[in-house]
C-alpha cells in the first residue's frame, strides 16, 4: 500500500505533485484502501484519525481534511496542546478550513482549557473575518474559557482595534472580567480594559471606554 501510494503521488493523474505532504499522502492512502476494499466486497472502510484531521487544519491541507472527514474523523477532536481542529483553523485565520469543519458539523462553541475555543482564537489573532462567520455561525461572543478568558479579553490584550469593535457590535459584554488563577499563586481579575491598558494598546482603550468601558 505504502509503495502504491508512493507511485500515485509522483503521478500527475493523481492530481497529487511530486511535493504532495505527507497528509495528501495519507488522504491518497485511505482513498486506494476504499477503492481496495470495495473490489473485494468488504463492508469495513479505512478510519481516519481525528489526530490527522487536527494536522490538516494546522497546515491548511482542505482537500485531506475533507478525505479524513469522510472516512470518520472526528471534527470535534481534542489534542493537547492545539485544541479541536476548528480552534486550530480559526487561531490561523483559514477562513475556508473553518466553513468545512462548520458544514460538517464541528461544534463552534467546543472550548479547550488552555486552548480556548474557535471564537478566542480567532479574536486573539485579530482574523476578523472569521471572528463575524463563526458568530454569524452560532458562536457565543460572552463565552467563558477556563485560562482563556474571552474573546473580547484576548482581542484587547494584543491590541486588534477591528477585531475589538467588530465583537462590540455583535454583543461582546466591555465590562465582562474573569478572574483568573496566577502561576506564581493567587489571582487576578482581567477585563478588556484592564488588559488593554495593561499593554499599552490605547486606541483599544480609548474604544473600550467610549462603548462604556470601566477599568
Amino acid at each position: 500500500m505504502l509503495a502504491l501510494t508512493r507511485e500515485l503521488c509522483m503521478s500527475k493523474s493523481t492530481g497529487f505533485s511530486s511535493g504532495a505532504t505527507l497528509l495528501s499522502a495519507a488522504a491518497l492512502a485511505i482513498v486506494i484502501g476504499g477503492m481496495a476494499l470495495n473490489a473485494a466486497a468488504q463492508s469495513v472502510a479505512p478510519t481516519a484519525s481525528g489526530g490527522w484531521l487536527v494536522d490538516a487544519a494546522r497546515n491548511s491541507e482542505t482537500e485531506a481534511a475533507r478525505v479524513f472527514i469522510a472516512h470518520g474523523a472526528d471534527v470535534d477532536h481534542f489534542r493537547s496542546g492545539d485544541g479541536t481542529p476548528l480552534i486550530v483553523a480559526a487561531a490561523k485565520g483559514d477562513i475556508a478550513m473553518v466553513r468545512l469543519l462548520l458544514e460538517q458539523d464541528a461544534n463552534v462553541n467546543k472550548p479547550a482549557a488552555g486552548d480556548g475555543n474557535p471564537l478566542i482564537a480567532a479574536a486573539a489573532h485579530g482574523h476578523t473575518e472569521v471572528v463575524d462567520y463563526l458568530i454569524a455561525q452560532g458562536a457565543d461572543v460572552n463565552a467563558i474559557v477556563v485560562d482563556d478568558e474571552t474573546a473580547l479579553i484576548n482581542a484587547a490584550r494584543e491590541g486588534h482595534l477591528e477585531t475589538v469593535r467588530h465583537l462590540v457590535a455583535r454583543g461582546a459584554d466591555v465590562n465582562l472580567a474573569v478572574r483568573v488563577d496566577l502561576r506564581s499563586g493567587g489571582t487576578e481579575l482581567r477585563s478588556p480594559l484592564s488588559q488593554a491598558h495593561r499593554n499599552r494598546h490605547h486606541d483599544v482603550s480609548a474604544f473600550l471606554i467610549s462603548q462604556g468601558a470601566r477599568r
